[in-house]
Formats: C-alpha cells, sequence, structure tokens
C-alpha cells in the first residue's frame, strides 16, 4: 500500500519536498511508517527532532493522520492515507 506523507514548515526542507510517497504492507501502522522515514531520511533528521534510539520524532512535532492529531504508533495506517508531519511553534 502506499502512504502520502506531507511535511510542513522546516521539515520540507528535510524532506526535499512537500510530500512523499511511501510504501508499505498491508496493515502498517505509524510505527511501521517511522522506521520507514528513518531508513529514507534519518541522516537528514536532526537529534533535535528524531530521536534515533526510540525511532520517533520528538519535541514540537506532531503527526496526523486523516486530519487528525495522533499520538499512538499503533495507529493503523490504509492505502492512500494522508499523514502530516508539522512542527509545532513554540514559545509566547
Amino acid at each position: 500500500m502506499t502512504v502520502r506523507v506531507k511535511a510542513f514548515g522546516h521539515l520540507r526542507e528535510i524532506f526535499g519536498s512537500h510530500e512523499q510517497h511511501v510504501e508499505l504492507s498491508e496493515g502498517a501502522t505509524l510505527a511501521d511508517l517511522l522506521a520507514a522515514i528513518e531508513d529514507s531520511f534519518g541522516d537528514r533528521l536532526p537529534a533535535s527532532l528524531w530521536n534515533r534510539r526510540e525511532h520517533r520524532f520528538r519535541g514540537p512535532v506532531v503527526l496526523s493522520v486523516g486530519g487528525r492529531i495522533v499520538r499512538g504508533r499503533d495507529t493503523v495506517l490504509a492505502d492512500g492515507e494522508e499523514v502530516g508531519i508539522h512542527q509545532a511553534l513554540v514559545g509566547g
């Protein structure tokens, strides 16, 4: 199955474009997608945004699936699903 990954803000530079298509096995979860992201883009992800030991984003990065913010890595993805990667603005 193919999942569309859309990167927003500064993350576009890391991923090289606004949208990437990632091939995953049927029944793949967000954790599987994160592993694929690490395989393809891990060398571009700074330690301030990517936890290499836990294979996940850290800090002010928010993931959305189908337009809804998700926190669980066990979220099951569907063919054609859109996953957004947003770097949240922090400060006051």
